[in-house]
């Protein structure tokens, strides 16, 4: 794995916001479910949506690079494989695990590096109440059989991910209904779905607990536009409120993503974030401890903790509970990203405390091969004293590529590679 060095650094400068991977996994298979010959505009190179692209051949769709995204056609598809490489997303997993058997009687289903420590149990009894047969709660599994019902029943308390993927299923089928059981988390993941979906022809009524999809007959869209990431907006957000200015071209607000969250939460905390002529703004300013809730938008609890860390007082993180299996113990790889520059931490079964600090040293943060702990890390070394190494800092493709070729276009000091 690739290590950096950096130092602090004097923040200024311009980025555009690379596409949302949440959106794009989403795109992608309506692409392939709905028979579409569809332009996919944005940048799709992050290592998630390469997986997602790869099963998408495997299904029988013809991939085609453009300049500025790819042309997927699956307006004749036939299965060329049995065996699908999820790599390491998540998401990937399972949205594809439960569609999969609508195309093939038999397949396997693997991944790599953590992935096979993220349970897809919800999804194996819902299938197997359905007529399929899933051979494990985790990667590597097994599948056979067809299902022999469009009408499903869901505990998604551990993912909305599960919805989603059945959500996918449905509008495969045609059409049908999930009962969800068990409380929903990340529900704004599910509105991402859903908006997809309608744009495929589909309309989704949600009432006592139970998802209703109707597929409507129509033209497919020709042409589709991926929204730019707040997921990836947000190391840039808290980076120029720390650093010094950074603008930051493409984002929408308000937006159906979750981590858009991110700008109500800085500005809570005392910070300069605003949009300015369509490009959002965030400038260096005095933050204040805050206490968030972040079981809607795990994924920016790492960053979250930098803005934390250099904010006066003690802030709470709570609903970190999740965290725990992701491309690290993310709960873990903060404390301890945190420790490593001096900052007090302590955390616990469901909650981050972290204790703002006056001034940082440059530490060593072991990525995990975690990409937001990357990241994050990198944002923390170019406000530290002294050097700081971010280690196994190629992790960054998984989400981000052009991470560091943006993070030193705004004058990160990264002088070893």
């Amino acid at each position: 794995m690739s290590d950096i060095t950096l130092q602090k650094s004097a923040i200024n400068g311009v980025v555009t916001v690379p596409s949302s991977k949440s959106v794009a996994h989403r795109l992608i298979l309506a692409s392939v479910i709905s028979g579409a010959n569809v332009k996919i505009n944005g940048s799709l190179k992050s290592k998630d949506i390469l997986a997602t692209l790869e099963c998408a051949k495997g299904l029988g769709a013809k991939v085609d690079w453009t300049d500025d995204g790819v042309v997927l056609d699956a307006s004749n598809l036939t299965p060329g494989a049995t065996s699908f490489d999820v790599n390491e997303s998540g998401s990937t997993m399972r949205f594809l695990l439960p569609i999969l058997p609508l195309y093939l009687d038999e397949f396997t289903l693997s991944g790599k590096g953590r992935i096979g420590e993220r349970p897809v149990s919800a999804l194996r009894e819902c299938m197997a109440r359905a007529g399929v047969s899933v051979s494990g709660d985790y990667l590597p599994v097994k599948v056979s059989g067809r299902y022999t019902t469009n009408h499903f029943t869901i505990n998604a308390t551990a993912s909305s991910q599960y919805i989603t993927g059945m959500l996918l299923t449905l509008y495969a089928l045609g059409g049908g209904t999930l009962k969800v059981e068990g409380e929903i988390t990340s529900k704004g993941y599910i509105d991402i779905t859903i908006g997809v979906l309608e744009r495929f022809g589909a309309n989704v009524i949600f009432k006592d607990n139970v998802y209703t999809l109707s597929v409507v007959k129509g033209e497919l869209p020709k042409e589709v536009d991926v929204d730019a990431d707040w997921s990836s907006a947000c190391f840039m957000i808290v980076l120029g409120v720390l650093g010094g200015k950074v603008e930051l071209k493409g984002l929408r607000y308000p937006d159906y993503q979750p981590d858009s969250v991110v700008l109500s939460v800085i500005k809570e905390m005392g910070g300069k974030v605003y949009f300015e002529d369509g490009v959002l703004v965030a400038e260096r300013s005095k933050l204040n401890a805050v206490n968030f809730d972040a079981d809607g938008s795990p994924d920016i609890v790492p960053i979250l903790s930098v803005a934390c860390a250099n904010a006066k007082g003690v802030s709470t993180i709570t609903g970190t509970r999740r965290l725990r299996i992701k491309e690290s113990d993310r709960v873990q790889s903060v404390c301890d990203m945190l420790s490593a520059f001096g900052v007090k931490v302590e955390s616990g079964e469901n909650y981050i405390k972290i204790w703002g600090c006056d001034s940082l040293s440059g530490g060593v943060v072991d990525s995990q091969n975690d990409h937001r702990i990357a990241m994050s890390g990198a944002v923390l070394g170019s406000l530290a004293s002294g050097v700081t190494t971010v280690k196994g800092i190629e992790c960054v493709a998984k989400s981000y590529p052009d991470f560091i070729k943006d993070f030193i276009s705004l004058g990160g000091d990264v002088y070893e590679l």
